[in-house]
C-alpha cells in the first residue's frame, strides 16, 4: 500500500476529529480508518496538510487518492475552486472513484452549481457501500436543500433516517426541506424530535444543532400563527447564542 495515500488519511482523520456539521451539510469521514491504526502524524493545521499533500502528489502523481483526500481538505476550506480540480483529476485516475464523486459534488455545490453537483451526488447514492448509505442520503438532500428541490430532499432525508434515526441533524435538515415546502405542521415535528435527540445524553450534544432547530420550529409555528410558541422559540435562541459567543 502507498505510504503517502496512508498518511494523507491520517492528516484528513486528524483534522476533521471534532467536527460537526454546519447548518447545511453534515460531513462525516464514515469511509476512513480510525486514526490510531494508522501511522501517527503531527498535524497543526489544514494548510500544513495540504502542503503535505502538495509533495507527497509531486512525488506520486498518478495516485488518485493523494487528490481525493486534499480535495476533501480544500472542500472544508471553502476553497471549491481547488476543490473541484482535485476531484476532477482523481476521476481521470480512478473513474469508479466514490469519493471523488463525493468531493466534486461538495465543491459544485459550493460554486452553487446545482444540477452538476446532483449528477456526482447521484453517483455517490449509487455507489456507496451499505454502511455510508445514510450519508449519501443526507449529502445529496442537504444539496436539493440548497437548491430549493424541497420534495427531493424530504424524500432523501426520509431514507437517511430510516437508515440512521438517532441523528438530530436528520431531522433539522428535513424540517427547513418542510417549511421550505410549506408544510410547517411537519416542520414543528421534526424540530422537535431533534432537540430531544439533541439533548439526548446518550448522543454527543452540539449547541449549533439545538440552536437552529430552535430557529426552525419558531419560523414553522410563525407561519402557523402560532406567535407566541415562535417568540418562546426565540428566546431561547437568542439565549443560546450568548452562552456560546
Amino acid at each position: 500500500m502507498n505510504i503517502h495515500w496512508i498518511q494523507s488519511l491520517c492528516l484528513v482523520v486528524a483534522l476533521s476529529c471534532g467536527f460537526q456539521p454546519d447548518a447545511c451539510f453534515a460531513t462525516t469521514t464514515a469511509t476512513t480508518p480510525p486514526i490510531r491504526s494508522l501511522p501517527a502524524v503531527k498535524v497543526e493545521s489544514t494548510t500544513e496538510a495540504i502542503h503535505r499533500l502538495d509533495k507527497w502528489i509531486r512525488e506520486d502523481p498518478d495516485d488518485a487518492l493523494l487528490y481525493v483526500n486534499r480535495a476533501e481538505l480544500f472542500n472544508s476550506m471553502g476553497q471549491y475552486d481547488e476543490a473541484l480540480h482535485d476531484s476532477d483529476k482523481a476521476l481521470q485516475l480512478s473513474s469508479q472513484s466514490v469519493e471523488a464523486h463525493k468531493q466534486r459534488a461538495l465543491a459544485l455545490s459550493g460554486v452553487k452549481k446545482w444540477p452538476d453537483a446532483l449528477d456526482d451526488a447521484d453517483q455517490y447514492v449509487e455507489r456507496a457501500p451499505h454502511s455510508e448509505l445514510a450519508l449519501a442520503y443526507e449529502m445529496r438532500g442537504c444539496i436539493e436543500l440548497r437548491a430549493e428541490k424541497f420534495a427531493a430532499a424530504i424524500v432523501d432525508f426520509n431514507s437517511a433516517i430510516q437508515l440512521n434515526h438517532d441523528y438530530a441533524w436528520l431531522y433539522l435538515f428535513r424540517a427547513r426541506a418542510f417549511n421550505g415546502f410549506g408544510v410547517y405542521d411537519r416542520a414543528v415535528k421534526d424540530c422537535t424530535k431533534c432537540l430531544v435527540l439533541a439533548k439526548d445524553p446518550r448522543n454527543a450534544y452540539d449547541w449549533r444543532c439545538e440552536a437552529l432547530a430552535l430557529a426552525a420550529r419558531s419560523q414553522a409555528n410563525e407561519k402557523l400563527g402560532q406567535h407566541d410558541l415562535a417568540q418562546q422559540d426565540m428566546r431561547h435562541y437568542s439565549e443560546l447564542l450568548k452562552q456560546h459567543k
